[in-house]
């Protein structure tokens, strides 16, 4: 990380093109990636970060936004494992959080996975409020995190649905005091980012012209549960070339040919999504950039992602002797039903990153509560093996009986 705050290096496009809308928007041409209107990556990274270039944070410190965001979720994490098991399972979650290799990754880059990770803990820290605490501005934060999670890692969208209607349920019996904020919160954003869309593509993209091509990637004669964003589509986008499609026009097709091949091929269709849920669970992926990762970052990500799943497990084992609280259940939730989501494009390890927090915060639980057991046996053991002092009373009626004995 120190190394990206040094070189300020934005090695991948993707970098790029937040930085490129950030400063269109900031020179008042609008929301355009290299001179075009678009609506391709999602509008909350980049107006993030056009907050920052509008204070003048040159374009080589950005990636310290995203180092401020880990520290964030690490606050929020310790919160929320506080609030389950103790201030140790808060302390041992904030560590994690933040040597988890694969955070420090995406925190020294300038990727939207990080952010769409602080709002979803946001999220879920708010919502563990006693219900009669309520406040408006509560349920409007919650209602907004949602949306920043989904317009930052639209792959998120499910596992920010799953917070947002627990959390209504939660406070269902405050229904103007967090149920409409969070609504009306979660809503106006939506529906302006569709009508500017609707206006400037002259069509229905309420999260983002990627969807398309996404869809595609992970559903044609091209693609395996592991390929990602590298499976062939170079005749799709020929087609799209040649026929001179916008931008939502080429989305629309990507869309359209991925339905097709589905329902023309459903089973190997079928055998291709169970594949890529089953990827959803890899500790590691093969990056799809030239400079691809090595054995060291295959071995590092093993030897933090299954130790992370055992806890995981081991706390379902002790289910019965310590029942898990609705906050864990909803973390649990979370990370499992997003596999399902996730599969109807593609599954990455990168993209699955920020709901490995949920893990780790289960991972902090188990240990705390496995630390809790063993020092409570142990104190037993040590009452067990104390002996037990004589009282006086005891003593009274031993030196009576004595002189009984010696009276006889």
């Amino acid at each position: 990380m120190a190394f990206a705050l040094a070189t300020g290096d934005l090695s991948y496009r993707d970098e790029r093109g937040y930085v490129t809308i950030a400063d269109s928007v900031l020179r008042g041409d609008g929301y355009q990636l290299d001179g075009e209107t678009t609506a391709y990556r999602p509008p909350a990274w980049p107006l993030l970060l056009a907050v920052f270039r509008l204070l003048g944070t040159p374009i080589e410190l950005l990636v310290a936004v995203s180092a401020a965001l880990l520290v964030v979720s690490a606050l929020l994490a310790r919160r929320i494992a506080t609030h389950i098991a103790g201030p140790s399972a808060g302390w041992i979650a904030a560590f994690l959080l933040l040597l988890y290799p694969l955070n420090v990754y995406t925190a020294a880059t300038l990727y939207p996975q990080t952010l769409a990770m602080a709002a979803l803990l946001g999220a879920v820290a708010l919502s563990l409020i006693d219900p009669r605490a309520a406040r408006p501005w509560r349920g409007a934060a919650v209602g907004l995190l949602a949306v920043v999670v989904l317009y930052s890692a639209p792959t998120l969208a499910f596992a920010a649905l799953i917070v947002v209607l627990w959390a209504l349920w939660r406070f269902r019996q405050q229904t103007l005091r967090f149920v409409v904020p969070a609504v009306l919160a979660g809503l106006l954003p939506v529906a302006l980012w569709t009508a500017r869309n609707a206006v400037a593509f002259d069509a229905f993209v309420p999260v983002s012209t990627a969807t398309g091509v996404n869809l595609l990637l992970g559903n044609s004669a091209e693609a395996t549960p592991t390929s990602g964003v590298t499976a062939d589509m170079d005749s799709y986008r020929e087609a799209a070339e040649r026929e001179a499609m916008t931008e939502s026009e080429k989305s629309a097709f990507y869309t359209d040919a991925a339905f097709t091949w589905v329902s023309e091929h459903p089973g190997e269709a079928a055998q291709l999504y169970l594949g890529k849920v089953v990827n959803y669970f890899a500790p590691y992926n093969e990056p799809a950039s030239a400079t691809g990762g090595g054995t060291l970052e295959r071995l590092v990500s093993y030897l933090t992602f299954v130790p992370l799943v055992a806890l995981a497990l081991v706390r379902l084992a002790l289910w019965r002797r310590f029942p898990p609280k609705p906050p864990e259940l909803l973390l649990l939730t979370v990370f499992m039903t997003s596999a399902a989501f996730m599969a109807l494009t593609f599954t990455r390890t990168r993209f699955r990153q920020p709901l490995d927090s949920t893990l780790i915060i289960e991972a902090a639980v188990c240990s705390a509560l496995l630390t809790g057991m063993v020092l409570r046996e142990r104190r037993a053991d040590h009452r067990s093996r104390v002996p037990r002092p004589r009282k006086s009373g005891d003593v009274a009626l031993g030196a009576a009986s004595r002189r009984h004995q010696i009276g006889r």
